[in-house]
């Protein structure tokens, strides 16, 4: 499980399980919002909150989110979670998608049948 939901003084919150706590830890979330011709997707990228060194994220239903969570080695190898990839928050769970279905969902809420090949 990439995070689960919590309730923090009232607010639903997603706590993230596979946050890296160190220096060489890259961890970001990003909200999936429409096409790039540069980096294939138009990122939001949303901010960490922290309680007592847990990390949260406030994620809106229906909305796609990018988890990105990876260590690197003394070495600079990439060491990615597993769960990395693409989320749908829907009925308040997180459903892992992949890239395809992802294209699909953002070229229909777009409306204009935009398509990124997957070239």
């Amino acid at each position: 499980m990439i995070a689960q939901k919590a309730n923090i003084a009232g607010k639903d919150v997603w706590e993230c399980l596979k946050y890296k706590h160190h220096p060489r830890g890259k961890n970001w979330v990003a909200e999936l919002t429409g096409f790039d011709a540069r980096f294939k997707f138009e990122r939001k990228f949303q901010e960490f909150i922290t309680i007592d060194k847990q990390k949260y994220l406030c994620l809106e239903e229906g909305k796609i989110y990018e988890f990105n969570h990876t260590y690197y080695s003394g070495w600079g190898k990439p060491n990615p979670d597993p769960e990395n990839g693409m989320y749908l928050l829907s009925n308040g769970s997180l459903l892992k998608k992949s890239e395809r279905e992802v294209i699909d969902i953002l070229s229909h809420r777009s409306g204009a049948g935009k398509e990124e090949s997957s070239s």
